[in-house]
């Protein structure tokens, strides 16, 4: 008789662990999925933002340089010191000054008053510094921002001495000049360069640059650095994630082996990590698409606008040392519960425990999901919560009309709030913010915090003209709200930017719009609610 039940519970136990290791290879299998979509998503919206901020500074620097009429009496480039007998120029004299945060260093050879239109690249530069400024604020992952005129001269940001670096012919040699001619780029697009060693030390990175015209004649480029450093720093490090281009030059890696400080990796040490003909085998594969070869999970995408591809790759090692964490507990229990059944006079106790235990782990489990979708300062969702949710509700429909708008509005001036009050007062602003909005807006409504002082809220089943009147209200009811802290009075405002959901276009670039257009909003003035409708007109059938 025991030796029947000893053999009974022996078969339950191997199947329990069989189910298991199955389960886990299952779950394992969707959480790589979903990193691997978040991930590409991130470097995606990373790419993007490069793209679209060249784009605007291009479009503005052309329209600067063509307008007939001239502003050169109302700028003041007298920082900048013309050397006659090295015949070299720089904006070394604005260092230890309050414009040392605000301007970049101008660098170049000759006189810079000599020729009329190289001064006017040179007012254009002076006039950049204003948005190089802000974009550098708003986005730290971004290493250098310039403008670089084939004149003989560039705007570095942020200031840096001539000394460590300055300008010289063989910056005209680097692709962010020499890919923006109009033979080299007749569609005057941004471009991306090969990956190369930074020149001022700050290792290895990518440039977009957009062109810049005068007369339809190529005169400079826009041009943001980006470091791989930066590229890979919120990449998941449970997974093989490597970003490379049609080269096979590695740009971005959540491993270190995979990246350098001062040379590129190619792509074929995969032969060498994992084994040979792996390189060959994620060559052949189709974008998008998701292969298993020699016990590696591996997933494929092309990132828009770019010669990049994200590669993601599980291998058998690290996906049985992921599992294993998992499975040693339940092999534990499941020996332990034959222990206890050899015993015999335990055994009804042992597997109340079990059910327990197992029951447990499944509550933690749950709770752990919950709160990995959750902000833990705000209790609303947070940027992934908020992925998974619109993703769930919106991209899987195939109407093309959607009464749907995205709203992000961000704190006005909070760094301001932070060095004034301190972040404990800045946590107390985020989190009652968070929650005024959450009380005024309805249940089927989505709020989260997309990133620091930044929101997004999904208005569902909402006409747009209802939508724009709620974005109003909730501006409004920030501003009116009294900010109470101990004793002091915080004055709260928010810029709103809102934007239409377009089936066509997808959940990410509507979303972008709608930053688009908060963005607007904060060159504006602040405090306001703008529509990317109102600026650039309705997204046409």
């Amino acid at each position: 008789m025991k030796r029947t039940r000893l053999l009974l519970v022996i078969i339950i136990s191997i199947v329990f662990v069989g189910s298991s290791l199955h389960y886990f290879n299952k779950t394992e299998t969707t959480k790589f999925e979903q990193s691997f979509d978040i991930d590409y998503r991130n470097i995606q919206n990373f790419s993007k933002t490069g793209y679209d901020f060249t784009e605007v500074l291009k479009i503005y620097s052309n329209e600067y340089l063509n307008k007939v009429v001239s502003d050169n009496g109302m700028a003041d480039v007298s920082y900048i010191h013309y050397d006659p007998i090295k015949k070299e120029f720089n904006s070394d004299s604005i260092k230890d000054t309050k414009y040392e945060s605000k301007k970049g260093n101008i660098t170049g050879i000759g006189n810079p008053k000599v020729n009329p239109l190289r001064f006017k690249e040179i007012l254009l530069a002076d006039r950049l510094n204003n948005y190089f400024s802000e974009i550098y604020s708003s986005y730290p992952e971004i290493s250098w921002i310039y403008y670089t005129s084939i004149s003989g001269f560039n705007n570095l940001y942020p200031f840096v001495l001539s000394t460590k670096f300055k300008f010289t012919n063989d910056v005209l040699k680097e692709e962010s000049s020499t890919l923006g001619t109009i033979e080299t780029n007749p569609s005057r697009k941004p471009y991306w360069s090969r990956p190369y060693l930074d020149k001022a030390g700050k290792g290895m990175m990518v440039t977009v640059s957009s062109p810049v015209d005068y007369k339809q004649r190529y005169v400079g480029s826009i041009s943001i650095d980006i470091t791989f450093e930066n590229l890979s720093k919120e990449l998941n490090k449970d997974y093989t994630a490597i970003l490379s281009d049609e080269k096979g030059s590695i740009i971005a890696s959540s491993k270190q082996e995979f990246l350098s400080s001062d040379k590129i990796i190619n792509l074929s040490k995969l032969d060498q990590m994992y084994s040979r003909g792996s390189l060959k085998k994620l060559n052949s594969m189709q974008d998008g698409t998701f292969t298993i070869f020699n016990g590696m999970k591996v997933l494929k995408r092309d990132i828009p606008g770019t010669d990049w591809t994200f590669y993601y790759i599980l291998s058998t090692s690290a996906m049985i040392k992921i599992i294993g964490i998992k499975i040693l507990p339940i092999i534990f229990i499941t020996i332990l519960l034959v222990c206890i059944t050899w015993i015999g006079v335990k055994r009804m106790d042992a597997e109340k425990k079990l059910k327990e235990l197992v029951k447990d782990l499944e509550c933690k489990k749950t709770e752990l999901e919950d709160l990995s979708l959750k902000d833990p300062l705000t209790g609303v969702l947070n940027r992934r919560g908020l992925y998974e949710l619109i993703l769930s509700d919106l991209e899987k429909t195939n109407e093309t009309q959607l009464n749907c708008s995205f709203l992000i509005f961000d704190i006005d001036n909070f760094k301001k709030i932070n060095d004034h009050y301190g972040h404990t007062v800045g946590d107390f602003v985020i989190s009652q913010s968070a929650k005024l909005m959450k009380e005024l807006i309805r249940n089927e409504d989505y709020l989260g915090r997309w990133g620091g002082e930044e929101f997004l809220i999904v208005f569902t089943n909402t006409p747009f003209h209802q939508s724009k009147e709620i974005a109003k209200r909730l501006r409004s009811a920030i501003e009116e709200h009294e900010f109470h802290y101990e004793g002091q009075n915080i004055n709260v405002t928010m810029t709103v930017g809102l934007s239409r959901f377009y089936p066509q276009k997808g959940v990410v670039d509507s979303i972008n719009r709608a930053d688009q257009a908060m963005y607007v909003g904060k060159q504006s003035g602040k405090n306001c609610v703008i529509c990317f409708e109102d600026l650039y007109g309705e997204e046409p059938s």
